[in-house]
């Protein structure tokens, strides 16, 4: 069961999060504190056609010391990261012009025959069996459903951190 609380942050936004878990009440007062690297200077793409949906996800990384690079569908989210710089990349998957598999495909094409590799990590509404199966066979390294759940956010964020950052080195 998920459901949202509100939070006196910026007009509008909510904090979702599985009551299973009580993330989002645990959270709540605890999660702009809360740090996502090691080292500042991570870049985060948040590429999704809800501005809602960047907007939050802007607030919470950049409240944890992340900077964020909007985009508003996959065309601009596949220009932005392939002209790097960038630590992850959280990818709606059904969007206008270009939808996350497709702009997924394209940047993983780009990195063949290089060391490259950019963390992808589908932030999607689609919580039907074998869809997270489906992001990673469309070359995404990791599942997230909406509404977003800061906890899992935060913890899917630090999880594929560029080894250098984890380490602190």
């Amino acid at each position: 069961m998920t459901y949202c609380i509100g939070i006196a942050l910026k007009a509008g936004l909510v904090f979702c999060s599985d009551s299973r878990t009580n993330a989002g009440v645990d959270h709540v007062s605890t999660f702009s504190k809360m740090t996502v690297f090691e080292q500042p200077g991570e870049r985060v793409l948040v590429v999704d056609d809800g501005a809602e949906n960047r907007e939050f996800v802007a607030l919470v990384l950049e409240d944890c010391g992340v900077t964020v690079e909007p985009a508003e569908n996959g065309l601009v989210g596949l220009q932005k990261a392939t002209s790097g710089g960038f630590d992850a990349v959280l990818m709606d998957i059904q969007m206008p012009r270009m939808g996350g598999f497709e702009a997924t495909a394209e940047i993983r094409r780009g990195e063949q025959g290089t060391s490259r590799h950019l963390p992808i990590i589908a932030m999607t509404a689609h919580a039907m069996k074998g869809d997270r199966e489906d992001c990673l066979a469309a070359g995404m390294d990791d599942y997230m459903m909406k509404p977003i759940d800061v906890k899992v956010l935060l913890e899917l964020l630090r999880k594929y951190a560029p080894a250098s950052l984890r380490e602190g080195t």
